[in-house]
């Protein structure tokens, strides 16, 4: 996001002094934290929402000449 996350190429003067820095570090941290919790099974526990969400964006979808498995356009 900013040079000063990355140790390797920091060149910054303003490191350690920035507010702004420690601010997206934190911000950063509760981000991942929140992520943290969520699982894949929180994720897809509304499935069916998901599947009735997207089917239609599928129904229009332009498929390569060979769709991945069990795709649209697959005789399985």
């Amino acid at each position: 996001m900013v040079e000063c996350f990355n140790p390797d190429t920091n060149t910054c003067p303003l490191i350690g002094i920035c507010t702004l820095s420690r601010a997206l570090t934190a911000a950063t941290r509760a981000f991942l934290a929140v992520l943290d919790d969520l699982t894949i099974a929180d994720i897809a526990s509304s499935h069916a929402q998901l599947l009735d969400r997207i089917a239609p964006l599928a129904d229009d979808a332009v498929w390569p000449a060979d769709p991945p498995q069990g795709q649209a356009g697959d005789a399985a």
